[in-house]
């Protein structure tokens, strides 16, 4: 799983930005920061909502999180189905 693959990296591999690209723990700290929206989205959807909720296309939680926290803490707080999905992503690039 994901969080295998990623249990053993150091801190400088998590957290090393190559030029303006966001580090490892930015990514997947974005996307949990993201997973409210998906599940806000669905339920729009659901209800029938005139309009979608808006995004923070600025990204500032996951700018302002800083991404400094254990990467692994970050991805066990995620909703099962999300980890099982990065589970899914992992098998399918491992090919």
């Amino acid at each position: 799983c994901l969080e295998e693959r990623v249990r053993d990296l150091s801190h400088g591999t998590l957290s090393k930005r190559i030029g303006d690209a966001w580090s490892i723990q930015e990514q997947f700290g974005h996307l949990s920061d993201l997973e409210p929206l998906w599940y806000g989205r669905v339920e729009d959807l659901s209800t029938g909502r005139a309009q979608l909720r808006t995004a923070d296309l600025t990204n500032s939680a996951t700018w302002e999180a800083g991404r400094r926290a254990k990467l692994v803490l970050r991805l066990e707080s995620l909703n099962p189905s999300i980890s099982s999905g990065l589970r899914c992503i992992r098998d399918y690039n491992s090919r």
